[in-house]
């Protein structure tokens, strides 16, 4: 039972995170291997998006920024993503407060994370815009502020709350915009590619390839965050193999009870043995009743486990604090038959280990 609880709430976390992080991230993102912008020539631009299962074709460029609202300043990334970013962007879905939009009476709007926000004390509707500081790229280095750094004001439009790391990391403005700021004229930092539900990356990846060359790193969702991912499935397997070893450790009460069932039958056995029976069927006889044990306890912890974890997904019966810290408002779960089905197979496994130990000692021993 605690096994299914425990890898359900587990699993649970993990899509919740795996939702936030499709909300940001693109299906398919290309860079520059070597370099930091690149431009696509136009012609390979018009085959990529002719490619069977692209939805969308994003141009994007980022620069770390200085951000200033009145007397408070925040250091973040600018990202400058063409205007098909906003349409059906699940981002959209995260919108704290304001319009998800990159304009704002005709000029150019910023979609801004909530961390960066709340430090700056940033609201929509107040009438003071959005000051953004960054490194000239041609001129040399000064201590003279108007000479070092290109500077431009923007009003912010809405304000996005999904998780800490793009809350405190992104401001997303509009891409001519970003150019103009990072003195771009048509290059880009990453292409992102939004591709149609149920498509397989793999097969586009290789096509992109073969499109636009050697010289680009082409990464599915799995690969950039690559990292989060394995520390992810790692933490789940390390829980699961603590939470093995303590059954395993439980199991020795099988091995007593068995054991001393064997004594207290000592006289049952000697009839038996008077009747013609060998020790491998009595021996039979208890891995039998310790069988029975472990198929019985194994389905009726899985039972209530998945009994508790359906209370739960539907009554909410655990809910987090109501401070606004925390993006669901109770622990999530998320049943996994594969899941369920390997933990059933290891508890009547270790089990059948605990009940056959015993058996094949202490039953053949006794005279």
């Amino acid at each position: 039972m605690a096994l299914v609880i425990i890898m359900s709430v587990f699993n649970g976390f993990d899509t919740v995170i795996q939702t936030l992080i499709n909300s940001f991230d693109p299906d398919i993102k290309i860079t520059l291997k070597e370099g930091k912008s690149f431009t696509i020539e136009p012609h390979l631009k018009e085959k990529i998006i002719q490619l069977n299962g692209i939805e969308q074709y994003i141009e994007c460029v980022e620069e770390t920024a200085l951000f200033q609202f009145n007397d408070k300043q925040f250091i973040a990334k600018i990202k400058g993503v063409s205007n098909n970013f906003l349409e059906n962007n699940p981002l959209g879905d995260h919108v704290y407060s304001g319009d998800f939009s990159l304009s704002i009476y005709n000029q150019p709007g910023a979609i801004v994370g909530y961390d960066i926000a709340a430090f700056l004390d940033l609201s929509i509707g107040y009438p003071a815009p959005l000051k953004i500081w960054v490194p000239k790229r041609t001129e040399q280095i000064t201590f003279d502020a108007d000479k070092a750094f290109n500077t431009e004001a923007i009003f912010a439009t809405s304000i996005f709350a999904m998780q800490q790391e793009y809350d405190s990391k992104y401001v997303i403005v509009p891409l001519d915009f970003a150019r103009n700021l990072l003195e771009y004229t048509t290059e880009v930092n990453s292409i992102e590619l939004r591709t149609i539900t149920g498509i397989k990356t793999e097969k586009l990846k290789s096509e992109i390839q073969q499109i636009i060359g050697p010289d680009y790193h082409i990464k599915n969702r799995f690969e950039q965050q690559e990292m989060l991912y394995k520390i992810m499935r790692s933490e789940k397997w390390a829980i699961f193999l603590m939470l093995t070893f303590i059954l395993i450790i439980a199991s020795f009460n099988i091995i007593g009870s068995l054991s001393m069932l064997v004594i207290d039958k000592k006289r049952d056995i000697e009839i038996l043995r008077n009747l013609g029976a060998t020790n491998r069927t009595i021996r039979n006889i208890f891995l039998a009743e310790g069988w029975m044990l472990s198929v019985s306890g194994a389905t009726i912890g899985v039972v209530l486990g998945l009994l508790i974890c359906w209370l739960q997904i539907e009554f909410k019966m655990l809910r987090f604090p109501d401070t606004g810290a925390f993006i669901m408002d109770a622990y999530p779960v998320a049943i996994v038959p594969a899941d369920i089905m390997l933990i059933f197979i290891t508890v009547i496994t270790i089990g059948f280990a605990a009940a056959w130990y015993p058996v094949r000692y202490i039953a053949r021993n006794l005279k």
